[in-house]
């Protein structure tokens, strides 16, 4: 049995980004070469805490991939490197841009909607039959050439309603 490299080196395995090139120079023969540039280009080693190698993932898919599918390999190119008692935990990187408050172009779009809504209600008035429209969340283009071919259907032309 050899003994786990933090053992085996006079100098201690402190920086994080040394103990994670050695945890995947033991990770990296078992993985395919697709499958290892895919899943942990992007990962970096956030700290060590003792024997527990803290890794950060670019996104939440990347991490939930990561635990769910290399977790046992992971944890043992860890035990391999820091010891027996080594764990591994993975994190999502915070974003670095703030989550927009709205979509660009919302109210563009939210003013199309309702632009097509009023349309929709000139045509029921018209004609009974015409279904009710609710914010449908497909490309605006669509909306209004679905509007309009509804109406051709009927024979209705739409219109407009004042703003």
């Amino acid at each position: 049995m050899t003994l786990p490299l933090a053992q085996q080196s006079p100098e201690p395995l402190g920086d994080p980004a040394e103990v994670w090139d050695a945890v995947r120079d033991q990770v990296r023969p078992s993985i395919s070469d697709g499958s290892y540039r895919m899943w942990f280009a992007d990962v970096e080693a956030q700290g060590v805490d003792g024997t527990v190698l803290q890794l950060t993932a670019p996104s939440d898919y990347v991490r939930n991939w990561l635990v769910s599918h290399y977790m046992d390999v992971l944890t043992q190119g860890a035990r391999t490197v820091l010891g027996a008692d080594a764990a591994v935990r993975i994190h999502v990187a915070p974003s670095e841009a703030p989550a927009p408050t709205s979509r660009p172009g919302g109210e563009r779009r939210r003013g199309r909607i309702e632009r097509i809504e009023r349309q929709v209600v000139a045509l029921r008035r018209q004609d009974p039959v015409v279904p009710v429209v609710h914010a449908v969340q497909v490309d605006s283009r669509l909306e209004e050439v679905g509007v309009a071919r509804q109406a051709e259907r009927r024979h209705v032309t739409p219109v407009a309603a004042a703003p």
